[in-house]
């Protein structure tokens, strides 16, 4: 750069010592000249000086807008929804429903469930909520009921959200969509042409890298990419604020990271800040010449703005923290050993982005150990042709900008790949090693694309010059793709990328990909090729050829991702079924499915249908605690598909009917069977098996009936994924040292299931309650290769018994259950629609209670794993006595029994999401019970006066009622979300100062010179 100084100035001052120098400012900025170097003396330059116009923005935006439009044009101009949802036809009951689409022969990306399970419902359930003047803080409809503004993946504060609150329609996904595509191009051109300051062609370039690269096709549907969209913004804003401090940089900066908080994926978000803080380093330092005391300065102001950012979004950061605190997932990623990794051959994905196959149709993916989302790197192979040319960049400024855009590739992808130090690192950080950090693949290819704008800037303004060093970068550049990206897959398929070279399929995906490859190679060469030669001719006529580049890759990114996301016909769209419609009818309860029968969070598509189950990537921990009692599948995360929907638990839930796929013997051959048929021990925290049962193998528990009638125990097995020999026989006793069995049952080893309950029935045993047995299981006419094996857990946790192997006590109990007979003379369990073959089957819980109720009986169990266990006996009975976590004031005394004579009655006034009005009356003191669930937040009022909510039976709520009628009221008034939105507000206000700062100091300003 050139200074500012007038010519001769310095000469003058060194010639007259008396008279003080005073620097001359010119009136209009200084704008170098098109081939000028940069001096590494002087400071950075203001990037506005570098000529961005109003109508460069908006020629880039009519661009950008315009590829979005082609890239979604499969729904843009068609009329058909963008939504995986076709993916319900997988599932009962739309399975079996005659609105199935015509010719449906399966899902067209089974890779895009969340959309179905997750965000379109949530969107679908926002909508109703917010259109019926509701801020929607609490789901009652799954998972006993949920926070659901904690939930930051429902994104109810996110303005491209706010669309389809308005418009509650499955179209609004694709303008959802199109803006997003924008917004990220466009954020990624400003961040290269006004920070990086490299051309408008090149900005270009780097704008479709990073907008239609896989992370953001494949993730366009969820929160990820919402939130991936203002990496780039997040990049530019630091980049501006740095350089040159301003009120209203900060209040853009503060706005930014504000949005990338509301976008809803909170991974995502920490990335984002993880890797814009080494970002804010790095262009303080360069933009302030290595000077201590001022970068401490931009840094803080940085710093600040960020927390002001942060503010500004704390009415989505304070609710999800509390949420976090009290969910499942803190405890379960605590315990992780280790942060998620893949396998570095996965990184050739960036050569090809069907090298591995993709599971959109045509579905050839093979490489199925892992989720094509979190391995596909691809964004353009453009990117890495052109990255070489940065060495050619103009002046240092740009090259030290390149080599910190290497190191972010290598740093993030060290970490996702297991490399030494990187990986190491990551494994350590507190908050990182919880992440997924195969996401930070985002921060990959927006780097790979601003290197690219580099290169091709160098090329630009290097070309009319130094052509011949263009000539060098390119046969450079060509022949390392060709030789890393092409010849070492070719050479090394096998051994390395571990091609099942024997399957034909395999093969030709793995050779079109290569194929693919190369052709791009040839293109991208030849464009370059003839720029390179007609420059030297005449410059003009080069940069036109340097044209055809975008265009390329822009064929490259439809080509590689266009229809990944499908589309479906409206009226195809999550369509009414009967047995949809006949839950709809039911009134205030809850239903359970088995199997793939409404999949968790679809019942939200469908107003007045709760679910038991649920999928969310936080959970309440008191609901995870208590469902996995029904089925050990109700764990973190999802969407789980239980197995088993039978429970005595069930009827203090209000869980009144329960769903049954075609076929499930288990939960639907017996439907007279009540619960109380039932002693299941679901054993939690399993951590292996106990080895092939072969030779003296014997494992063996000893366990406690509660009922008469035993007559089948299950055990938890495995068969290694293989087809086993000889026999497996189970042996019933009295005890470890009885010479005789009571029963023994004998089963094939080559007809059992891998990872299924293996059932031993047998006789009933007609007195077997209050009693204690004993079941070993050995096999005979098997190898240790040939050998199946049980679950355990190394930890006691069933009280009535001990694991036994070979004959000796052990620690630890198996993954097993013991069932009992019922008394058929009062069937508990009763079906109320009969399915056909292909059709789900409806039962209903005669046994049920109701959403509240009155008891006036109370037991307290302050440990988790007894109180559970408690819940379960037959001898606890939820309708005259409630298990609370502690016991009760002194003030609050409960008659010795029930009252005689009169009748309680428990009267649901109203039920709304965040409010419940209960009447009640009874002419004793008792503990009113609400089967929703217990959580920070929600408060209890008997007329004006708030009273205590206690936590009943481990997760649901219960208040106490003296004597008398009442009207009680349960409201969720969360404490940090009413002090987060005083934030927010706070925070809007100081922004809106900020951006107007400016203009009242100019008025002060004049005003003090009137004056």
């Amino acid at each position: 750069m050139q200074s500012s100084t007038p010519p001769g100035a310095a000469d003058r001052s060194a010639r007259s010592p008396y008279v003080p120098y005073v620097p001359y400012v010119p009136y209009v900025p200084y704008v170098p000249a098109p081939h000028a170097e940069e001096s590494e003396a002087e400071p950075v330059k203001p990037q506005q000086t570098k000529g961005l116009t109003l109508r460069e923005l908006l020629l880039a935006l009519l661009l950008f807008a315009s590829l979005a439009t082609i890239f979604l044009s499969p729904a843009i101009f068609t009329g058909r929804f963008l939504t995986p949802a076709d993916l319900v036809f997988s599932h009962q009951p739309w399975s079996s429903s005659a609105e199935r689409p015509p010719g449906w022969g399966g899902a067209s990306n089974p890779l895009l469930t969340d959309s179905t399970s997750a965000y379109e419902p949530w969107r679908a359930y926002s909508a109703r909520q917010i259109r019926a003047g509701h801020i929607p803080l609490w789901n009652p409809d799954n998972m006993l009921g949920a926070p659901f503004v904690g939930n930051t993946q429902t994104a109810i504060f996110y303005p491209l959200n706010w669309i389809y609150f308005a418009w509650p329609s499955g179209a609004v996904n694709v303008i959802h969509a199109w803006l997003s595509l924008v917004l990220a191009a466009l954020g990624t051109y400003l961040l290269a042409r006004q920070v990086l300051r490299v051309g408008p062609l090149g900005s270009i370039i780097a704008s479709i890298t990073y907008a239609f690269g896989s992370f953001m096709s494949v993730w366009l549907m969820f929160t990820l990419a919402d939130t991936a969209v203002w990496i780039p913004w997040l990049w530019w804003a630091t980049g501006r604020l740095v350089a040159e401090p301003s009120a209203r940089k900060v209040a853009a900066m503060a706005i930014v990271a504000a949005l990338s908080v509301f976008a809803g994926h909170a991974e995502t978000t920490f990335h984002a800040g993880f890797v814009t803080a080494p970002f804010a380093v790095f262009e303080a330092v360069r933009s302030n010449r290595w000077q201590p005391g001022r970068i401490t300065r931009v840094l803080l102001l940085w710093a600040g703005a960020y927390v002001l950012g942060a503010a500004l979004s704390a009415v989505q950061i304070l609710p999800f923290a509390e949420y976090t605190l009290n969910s499942a997932a803190l405890r379960t990623r605590s315990n992780t050993a280790e942060t998620e990794w893949f396998p570095t051959y996965y990184a050739w994905t960036l050569f090809s982005p069907r090298l591995f196959g993709t599971p959109a149709p045509p579905s050839n993916w093979w490489g199925s150990v892992l989720n094509y989302n979190e391995v596909n790197n691809y964004c353009g192979l453009l990117a890495l042709v052109l990255a070489p040319f940065a060495i050619l960049a103009r002046g240092r400024r740009q090259l030290w900008i390149g080599l910190f855009l290497l190191g972010m590739i290598v740093t993030c992808m060290g970490m996702y790949h297991k490399w030494p130090i990187f990986y190491e690192i990551a494994n350590r950080l507190p908050i990182l090693r919880l992440e997924r950090n195969g996401r930070l693949i985002a921060v990959v290819q927006l780097s790979l694309g601003l290197i690219a704008a580099l290169g091709l800037d160098g090329i630009w303004h290097t070309a009319a010059r130094r052509w011949w060093r263009v000539a060098l970068c390119l046969g450079g550049a060509a022949l390392a793709v060709l030789t890393v990206g092409i010849l070492v897959p070719t050479l090394k398929m096998h051994e390395y990328f571990q091609v099942p070279t024997d399957n034909p399929g395999v093969m030709k995906t793995w050779q079109d990909a290569l194929a693919r490859s190369s052709w791009l190679l040839l293109a991208y060469v030849a464009v370059l090729l003839a720029a390179v030669i007609l420059w030297t001719r005449r410059r003009q006529w080069g940069r036109a050829a340097l044209i055809f580049l975008p265009l390329v890759l822009m064929f490259d990114m439809l080509d590689a991702h266009v229809g990944y996301n499908p589309t479906l016909p409206g009226n195809h769209y999550f369509p009414p079924t009967p047995e949809t419609q006949f839950l709809q009818q039911q009134g205030l309860s809850r239903f359970i499915a088995a199997g793939l029968v409404l999949p968790p969070n679809t019942n939200l598509m469908y107003e007045g249908l709760a679910d038991f189950r649920g999928y969310d990537t936080l959970m309440p921990a008191s609901y995870q605690e208590l469902g996995s009692q029904i089925d050990g599948q109700v764990d973190v995360g999802g969407p789980r598909y239980l197995g088993n929907i039978r429970s005595r638990l069930l009827n203090f839930l209000n869980i009144r009917y329960l769903l049954v796929p075609p076929g499930d013997t288990r939960n639907a051959d017996v439907p007279e069977e009540g619960w109380d048929a039932y002693q299941d021990t679901y054993v939690r925290g399993i951590e292996g098996t106990v080895g092939p049962i072969a030779g003296d193998v014997r494992p063996g528990q000893t366990f406690k009936v509660q009922r008469d009638g035993l007559h089948q125990v299950t055990v938890l097995g495995a068969t290694y994924g293989r087809t086993n020999a000889g026999q497996l026989v189970f042996h019933l006793k009295e005890a470890p040292d009885s010479p005789v069995d009571l029963a023994t049952v004998t089963l094939e080893a080559a007809e059992l299931s891998d990872n299924s309950r293996w059932e031993f029935n047998f006789p009933a045993i007609e007195r077997s309650a209050g009693r204690s047995f004993y079941f070993f299981i050995e096999a005979l006419g098997t190898t240790q290769d040939k050998a199946v094996t049980v679950y355990f857990s190394p930890t006691e946790q069933y009280p009535d018994g001990s694991r036994f192997s070979n004959g000796q006590p052990a620690e630890g109990d198996l993954v097993f259950s013991a069932s009992t007979q019922p008394d058929r003379s009062d069937p508990a369990i009763v079906r109320v629609q009969d399915g056909s073959p292909n059709r789900i089957s409806i039962l209903e819980n005669r046994r049920v209670l109701p959403r509240a109720w009155l008891t006036h009986g109370v037991e307290v169990q302050p440990d988790t794993q007894l109180r559970l266990r408690r819940l379960q006996e037959l001898s606890f009975d939820p309708a005259t006595t409630v298990m609370l976590n502690q016991p009760l004031p002194a003030e609050m005394p409960l008659p010795p029994g029930a009252p005689v004579g009169g009748a309680d009655t428990v009267r649901i006034v109203s039920y709304e999401a965040e409010r419940v009005e209960i009447e009640s009356s009874s002419s004793a003191a008792g503990m009113l019970v609400l089967a929703d669930q217990d959580f920070p937040g929600w408060n209890a009022y008997i007329g004006n006066q708030q009273v205590p909510v206690f936590t009943a039976n481990h997760a649901i709520r219960a208040v106490y009622l003296p004597p008398g009628r009442h009207i009680v009221r349960f409201e969720y008034q969360p404490l940090w979300f009413q002090v987060g939105a005083a934030l927010t507000l706070a925070s809007v206000l100081t922004v809106c100062l900020l951006f107007a700062w400016p203009l009242l100091s100019r008025r002060r300003k004049g005003a003090g010179k009137q004056l």
